[in-house]
C-alpha cells in the first residue's frame, strides 16, 4: 500500500521549518525552499534551490546548489527526529502492522563531566581572550561548558555527515557537544559567528541511536524536568533538556518512558507573534501538558538566555507562571498576538 499521502502530510508539516518555503504544485507535489543542509547562496537571499518533489510514488529532497539528494524519509530521519518518529508511528497504524516500532530512550540520570570530550578541535576556553568565538561565550554569559570552536566547520563536520563536503563556502562556528550519561558525544550543534548566516544552528548527529536530545547527562528524572527549545537556553536551567526545535511535545512524549509527563514543564520560546510557536503552545495545552505562559513583564525577550542578560530572574518567573488546564488556556488566550 502506497503511503505517498502520508509523506506529503509531512512534507506539508516540514515546510514552515524551511526558510521561503512555498509549494508550487499539488500534484505530483512539489514543494521550495532555500536549502537547510548548505545554508543555499550567502550572497542573495532570494535563491531557493531545494525541492521535495514526488517520483514514482516517493517524495525525494534535493539541493541544486550543494547536490543534496535523499528521500524525504530519510532527511527527516537525520534532521528532523520528532516528525521521523511521528511519520513511522501513523505509517505502521495506516499499513496495519502490530510491530509498531519502538523508539529506545537510555536510562536518563544525572551526571558530571569526568573529562573533557574531544572532537579533535580547540576548546573555546584554550582560544586567546580577544578571539571572537571566546567573546561570543563571554558576552552571551554562557555557563561553564566544553564549547568548541571549528575555524571550518563544513570541513570539520563533513567527517560525520559527507554532504557538508560539497559546500563551497566555509565558515567558523562555536561547537555545542551533545554528551550522553558516560560523558560521550553522540551529536553536536554548529552556532554561526559571523550574525550573517541564514542557519544560525546547525546540528550534526554523531550516533543515530541516541536520541536527538540535548542535557541527558545532567537531568534527574526524580525531580522537575523542563524543556526548552535550545542547548545553549537549557544550560541556565535547572534540570533541564532542550529540543534542538520547536517539537517540546514530540520530545516529551520520546521520553516519557523514562520520565513521567506530570514532571515536565514546557518552556516555549517568547514569540507571541509567530504562527508556528503558537500552535505549538495550543496543542501542547491541549495534549495536558504543564506550560509556561509569560507574563508581559518580559516584555520582547525571546528566550532564555536574552533574559539572563536583562538581568531578569528567569527561573522565578517560569515557576510563577506554568500552568496547565484551563488556566493555561486562559493565561494563553492572553499572551497570543495572532
Amino acid at each position: 500500500m502506497s503511503v505517498l499521502f502520508l509523506e506529503v502530510k509531512y512534507a506539508r508539516m516540514l515546510g514552515p521549518r524551511l526558510d521561503r518555503w512555498v509549494i508550487k504544485k499539488d500534484s505530483p507535489f512539489h514543494g521550495n525552499s532555500r536549502c537547510p543542509v548548505c545554508g543555499d547562496s550567502y550572497t542573495n537571499k532570494a535563491k531557493k534551490r531545494f525541492h521535495i518533489i514526488e517520483r514514482g510514488g516517493v517524495l525525494f529532497c534535493k539541493c541544486f546548489n550543494c547536490d543534496y539528494t535523499n528521500s524525504l524519509v530519510n532527511y527527516l530521519k537525520a534532521f528532523h527526529t520528532d516528525l521521523f518518529n511521528e511519520f513511522l508511528f501513523e505509517k505502521y497504524r495506516v499499513e496495519g502492522k502490530d510491530d509498531a516500532p519502538v523508539i529506545t530512550t537510555p536510562n536518563v540520570v544525572e551526571t558530571r563531566i569526568t573529562s573533557v570530550p574531544s572532537l579533535g578541535i580547540q576548546l573555546v576556553s584554550e582560544l586567546d581572550e580577544t578571539h571572537a568565538c571566546r567573546v561570543l561565550v563571554r558576552d552571551r554569559q554562557l555557563p561553564d561548558y566544553p564549547f568548541m570552536y571549528a575555524p571550518q566547520f563544513f570541513k570539520f563536520a563533513s567527517k560525520y555527515f559527507e554532504d557538508f563536503d560539497k559546500v563551497k563556502k566555509d565558515e567558523a562556528r562555536l561547537i555545542i557537544p551533545f554528551l550522553d550519561k558516560k560523558s560521550k558525544i553522540y551529536a553536536f550543534q554548529g552556532r554561526d559567528l559571523s550574525g550573517k548566516s541564514d542557519r544560525k544552528y546547525i546540528t550534526v548527529i554523531v550516533n543515530k541511536k541516541m536520541p536527538l536530545v540535548f542535557g541527558i547527562d545532567r537531568i534527574d528524572v526524580s525531580k522537575t524536568c523542563y524543556i526548552v527549545e535550545g542547548p545553549l537556553d537549557s544550560l541556565f536551567v535547572d534540570n533541564c533538556l532542550a529540543a534542538v526545535n520547536s517539537g517540546l511535545t514530540a520530545t516529551a512524549k520520546r521520553l516519557s518512558p523514562v520520565i513521567n509527563k506530570t514532571q515536565v514543564v514546557l518552556v516555549y520560546d517568547n514569540e507571541p507573534r509567530n504562527p508556528e510557536i503558537v500552535k505549538q503552545y495550543k496543542e501542547a495545552i491541549a495534549d495536558g501538558y504543564k506550560i509556561v505562559i509569560w507574563p508581559a513583564s518580559v516584555g520582547p525577550l525571546k528566550d532564555i538566555n536574552d533574559m539572563k542578560l536583562a538581568g531578569v530572574n528567569f527561573m522565578n518567573v517560569i515557576k510563577k507562571n506554568t500552568f496547565s488546564g484551563v488556566m493555561a488556556s486562559l493565561e494563553f488566550q492572553k499572551w497570543k498576538k495572532v
